[in-house]
């Protein structure tokens, strides 16, 4: 397989792949007014944020629910969400918040909906802070609410992957690995309309914590009568769901659609512009040819696919955002061969970045590092190692030192390496680059191992039980370099290194700003040194999207915000 594909080559697989949509793909769509068509690239997962597994429904609960605080939906920014205002107190190891219908609000007032561009806000003032948010059923969402959420995020029989986001609270590992009781969690509703949390260490990153997914306060009257009866995992179900952001849930058929109209209880309802969303799932020419027939809007940022992009830049439709993502070959660095880190260093240099975001011709920048750019963050650029007596920089592409060191690090002969990765055409594509650089870079054999995306997500990120490497990419949650590094903390099942664990603990709690971006690039330096991932680029987000359509730009995370989502008639 050759790496940089010709032009020619790239024009008869879109041909291929697309017919003639190309001349059509910005014709006007016959829409439903006021309803907006939006596609997903994989099968949703659950919509109890509690057990979801951070695919594609990161979408959907983004439109079913409202977090303590909003992103910004272009820089990311905290704005007021559930919480109005907030208070830090004891050298930033206590947050307060004050919910919506809280009387006597104190502290920072968080930026409303006023404070965005029309773009976004069409000019309408936000709620007053004093009216109380609501669920869909029209009880008030309180303080109360919100802890037994974080408790049930935390307890070991809920399941949830990304509990340890949640470690920078009091006591929140020691109830995740059920040591502790969840009452002895760190958070308390002062009142019903006042949230507080204590923190093990300050945490500079909490307000953008607060508007993740893996924080989302969740309706505890309809979870407990679910478990009461039996189902607790009914309450997800249409009918059943009762949430908190601007949609209710309407109709949801797997492999199909997830439908969601508009929540009248909604605080902001005034706020909202299209009558409801559905979501359905896509992949290949699909994409292109649904976008054709009007029957798509817009789309997540990782559906087109990467052989698509550069003959869709032409159309009209066509954006392209920067992402705060990271695309990486995750290594199973506790397994023969590769628990050798020098093998691990020869994979590195032999990886040819460049060539295969020029390949890729999707916008991608290669990647030496973990972490994409973050205002005020600079990554390790180089990273000189002693070895065998001479000094070489281990972030290099270096072909021929890779090879000597294969052949130095490697005293018998291995069976072919194995590449896992998630069975969709792009990974395959992704797979195969890689496979080819490494035989001709490094004269070694390897497997591909393409697995069903749900088996490939419990093989890869919940057991990490494989050996060789796999492809790993990771959306940001938030704009802070923690967030990408703490994955290789903790539990990670494929590597682990206590000193590099206490390094960026310490790093991360650090208040000065300036200081605490250049301790947790050291830390990214003692990460790379042990090389549990080959960085591959840093990613962007390329969709379609009718030029009648406003509100939804992509934000580095690559959640829209729904609310804002209107169509100009």
């Amino acid at each position: 397989m050759t790496i940089c594909a010709p032009p020619s080559r790239r024009e008869i697989f879109v041909a291929a792949a697309a017919g003639a949509t190309l001349a059509t793909a910005c014709s006007r769509p016959h829409r439903r007014s006021g309803w907006l068509s939006y596609l997903v690239g994989t099968e949703p997962d659950t919509l109890d944020a509690a057990k979801c597994a951070g695919g594609s429904e990161i979408l959907i609960l983004a439109a079913l629910f409202e977090p303590l605080t909003l992103q910004h939906p272009e820089t990311m920014a905290p704005m007021a969400g559930l919480a109005t205002h907030y208070n830090i107190e004891r050298d930033g190891m206590r947050y307060t918040f004050y919910l919506r219908g809280h009387s006597s609000t104190r502290g920072v007032k968080l930026p409303g909906a006023n404070a965005l561009p029309t773009e976004f806000s069409r000019g309408l003032p936000s709620a007053p802070d004093d009216r109380p948010a609501r669920w869909s059923d029209g009880k008030a969402i309180t303080a109360h609410d919100v802890v037994y959420s974080w408790r049930r995020y935390l307890t070991p029989e809920t399941g949830c992957i990304f509990a340890n986001t949640l470690y920078c609270v009091s006591n929140a590992e020691a109830v995740a690995s059920g040591k502790l009781p969840p009452e002895q969690l760190g958070v308390q509703a002062v009142d019903d309309y006042t949230f507080q949390i204590d923190l093990n260490a300050p945490a500079p990153y909490l307000l953008m914590l607060c508007s993740t997914s893996m924080t989302l306060p969740l309706p505890r009257h309809v979870i407990r009568a679910a478990r009461e009866q039996g189902r607790e995992a009914s309450w997800v179900e249409p009918g059943r769901m009762v949430s908190s952001g601007p949609f209710v849930l309407s109709e949801s058929k797997a492999r199909e659609r997830t439908v969601v109209a508009r929540n009248p209880h909604y605080y902001d309802a005034h706020v909202v512009g299209v009558d409801g969303v559905r979501f359905s799932v896509a992949d290949g020419a699909m994409v292109l040819n649904l976008y054709r027939a009007g029957l798509a809007d817009s789309m997540d940022g990782r559906t087109l696919p990467l052989q698509l992009v550069p003959a869709m830049r032409r159309l009209d439709g066509f954006h392209s955002r920067p992402a705060c993502a990271s695309h990486n070959w995750r290594i199973s660095a506790k397994r023969a061969p590769l628990d050798n880190v020098m093998l691990r260093y020869a994979l590195n240099m032999a990886t040819d970045k460049v060539a295969t975001t020029r390949f890729l011709g999707s916008a991608q920048k290669p990647a030496k590092c973990r972490v994409p750019p973050i205002q005020g963050y600079q990554s390790p650029t180089r990273l000189p190692v002693e070895i065998n007596g001479s000094t070489i920089d281990i972030l290099q592409f270096n072909p021929r030192a890779a090879r000597e060191l294969w052949a130095a690090a490697s005293h018998e002969t291995h069976a072919p390496l194995p590449i896992y990765y998630g069975a969709v055409a792009d990974s395959h594509v992704l797979a195969q680059v890689l496979q080819y650089q490494w035989r001709n870079h490094l004269g070694i054999e390897t497997r591909l191992m393409p697995l069903e995306m749900r088996l490939y997500a419990q093989t890869v990120f919940q057991d990490g039980d494989f050996s060789g490497v796999a492809e790993d990419s990771y959306i940001a949650n938030y704009p802070d370099p923690s967030d990408l590094l703490e994955l290789y903390a903790v539990n990670y099942p494929n590597w682990s290194d206590p000193a590099y664990d206490r390094m960026l603990s310490a790093a991360t709690s650090i208040a000065e700003p300036a200081l605490r971006m250049t301790s947790l690039a050291q830390c990214e330096a003692s990460l790379l040194k042990a090389m549990p991932f080959i960085p591959l680029y840093f990613d962007t987000w390329n969709y379609l999207e009718r030029p009648d359509v406003h509100g939804l730009t992509l934000n580095p995370s690559g959640v829209p915000s729904f609310k804002y989502a209107w169509i100009q008639m």
